[in-house]
């Protein structure tokens, strides 16, 4: 009786062992880098009025881009990245800017698009109204939380959920319901306090899923739309590139669309890495282009974009060249 009750031990054990493996693997992906696809671009081209952008996202036919130390520090460019209108001015004052960041969220009305900007030095949420001529008027404004300290992020997913980070060491993971000014924390990355992992966020088309890189870790995490984490994407065998430039600065940006999560990697000093996944953590390519910092993509084309002397590079990789090789 003895010898059958260890064998029944046993035997749960290695059940219960089995399980807590196989639901492991469900919510990480390990991607070995394999064969790198070189990728050529369909055209490259300068523009030296926009050589200080610091970030980009494609709204419907125009850009939404934000300025490094502009005066005017937000603007609206045309399908041919000729600038339509400047507005936001940067200062301490109300309705003044210091630290921008761009959602990628917009609503579309009759009259043009409502596009929403966080601004990380007064937890607050500033929304334009962008017409269909690119001219931008602020129309409203909402305060979050500041007793947590300052976000770094914050998308709204729905009139009274908000999604985002905060901005300290820790980079927690947060969700905040403004009807019961309940903020719930999510430390997804198990790390140390004093450990500093800066990161990159895309946002899933119809705001139910979100993805994170980080500069200092080869990885992908995707949450879910209330912050709760639902899959870790690991890159295996950065650390063994005799050419990475920078150990611990493996990520640049990171964009999507409602399929695909596109990353950059840093590579080398003439090129770098695009990274395709899908929502669900699955490897779809990988891709050698030119030396790049930052991303923007839509449903047709991956902009890749750096800096000379004579203003922005913008390389044009179509949609269509990923999705043949």
């Amino acid at each position: 009786m003895l010898r059958i009750n260890i064998v029944i031990r046993i035997f749960l054990l290695s059940l219960l062992c089995l399980i807590m493996i196989q639901c492991t693997s469900e919510r990480n992906t390990r991607i070995r880098l394999g064969n790198i696809t070189q990728l050529e671009p369909q055209e490259i081209l300068h523009y030296s009025e926009l050589g200080n952008v610091l970030s980009m996202h494609k709204v419907e036919d125009n850009f939404f881009v934000s300025f490094y130390r502009d005066t005017l520090c937000l603007g609206v460019l045309d399908s041919a990245m000729n600038v339509l209108y400047r507005f936001g001015r940067r200062g301490r004052a109300a309705n003044e800017l210091l630290a921008p960041c761009l959602t990628g969220q917009y609503k579309r009305d009759l009259e043009g698009v409502i596009v929403p900007v966080f601004e990380r030095t007064n937890n607050q949420l500033f929304y334009y109204h962008i017409d269909n001529v690119g001219y931008a008027s602020l129309v409203n404004t909402e305060m979050l939380p500041r007793e947590y300290g300052d976000m770094r992020i914050v998308y709204k997913i729905s009139p009274y959920d908000y999604w985002g980070i905060i901005d300290n060491k820790s980079q927690d993971i947060f969700f905040y319901n403004r009807g019961n000014n309940e903020l719930t924390f999510y430390n997804i990355n198990n790390r140390q306090k004093d450990e500093d992992y800066q990161t990159m966020v895309t946002a899933r088309e119809g705001l139910n899923a979100f993805a994170l890189a980080y500069y200092s870790l080869p990885r992908i995490d995707i949450l879910g739309d209330n912050g709760e984490f639902q899959k870790s994407v690991e890159i295996v065998g950065l650390d063994n590139m005799d050419n990475i430039t920078e150990r611990n600065d493996y990520f640049l940006d990171i964009c999507s669309t409602d399929e695909y999560i596109y990353a950059l990697i840093a590579y080398n000093d003439e090129k770098d890495l695009l990274l395709k996944i899908d929502w669900n953590g699955n490897y779809e390519g990988l891709y050698e282009i030119c030396d790049s910092e930052l991303l923007c993509v839509d449903d047709n084309a991956i902009l890749c974009m750096n800096y000379d002397e004579n203003g922005l590079i913008v390389a044009n990789y179509p949609i269509s060249f990923l999705n043949d090789k």
